[in-house]
């Protein structure tokens, strides 16, 4: 239980670190969420995971989305980090120098996970592929990851105050999108993938590739007969459409 921030010593001042009890309280809701899925995640069960009263955790996540909120960002950073374990990156986001070519650990070779035809870019079509499938419902895991995300866009759709946060998922799947066109494109990689490629049938590409993601998602969640080899195989569907043919613009 997390407790330790609501201890109160008498005739001592009582000094909270913020953070950390945001931190501890986001913990007790991924627990939960964990534990018994989605619907368990409300202000009072939270609070009573975590060990403190409804009241304190209203004063860190007054509302039920700000909940979900929290919870989203936390997802989103897991899934962040099983790609940057994929793609070999180091915690700046940047490359490592070793095994540039990136064919050889964290993903199956093309011909063996039916990828199709081997990228022409730094990372290669499999851990591409593989880095994209992280942000499939292919799993437990991965499923209450997408449900998350779904629940927390309809949640603050209407509210004007999430709009930021809202525009940073949409954003942050493009990035990656647009990450992976750069690379099956056979470009040097810039990364600065928040803003749209300056090459205009790229930055479409990526679009698409990003719309077909969504797609394939909502499809998994919708369909409870699809497994994870039916989204795997439309993710390879996918970027076959993406990539054939893909040249760059001079």
């Amino acid at each position: 239980m997390y407790t330790a921030q609501c201890a109160k010593i008498k005739g001592v001042p009582k000094i909270v670190d913020h953070d950390a009890v945001r931190t501890g309280l986001a913990d007790a809701a991924m627990r939960l969420l964990e534990q018994e899925g989605l619907p368990a995640i409300s202000v009072r069960q939270v609070a009573r995971e975590a060990g403190v009263t409804p009241g304190y955790l209203r004063h860190y996540y007054p509302t039920q989305v700000d909940l979900e909120r929290a919870l989203t960002i936390r997802t989103a950073m897991d899934a962040r980090d099983r790609i940057a374990a994929i793609l070999e990156w180091p915690g700046d986001g940047e490359p490592r120098d070793g095994n540039p070519e990136g064919r050889d650990s964290g993903a199956q070779s093309a011909g063996e996970d039916g990828a199709g035809v081997e990228g022409r870019g730094r990372y290669g079509r499999a851990r591409i592929r593989a880095s994209l499938a992280e942000l499939l419902p292919l799993d437990r895991r991965r499923r209450l990851e997408v449900q998350v995300a779904y629940r927390f866009i309809i949640s603050a759709g209407d509210l004007p105050e999430y709009g930021e946060d809202l525009a940073l998922l949409v954003t942050g799947m493009r990035s990656m999108t647009r990450f992976a066109v750069t690379d099956m494109a056979g470009l040097d990689h810039e990364w600065n993938y928040m803003q749209p490629l300056a090459d205009p049938d790229l930055e479409n590409r990526a679009e698409l590739l990003a719309e077909l993601l969504d797609g394939i998602s909502l499809y998994g969640m919708q369909t409870p007969s699809a497994t994870a080899d039916d989204l795997l195989a439309r993710l390879d569907t996918a970027l076959d459409w993406v990539a054939d043919p893909l040249t760059p613009n001079a």
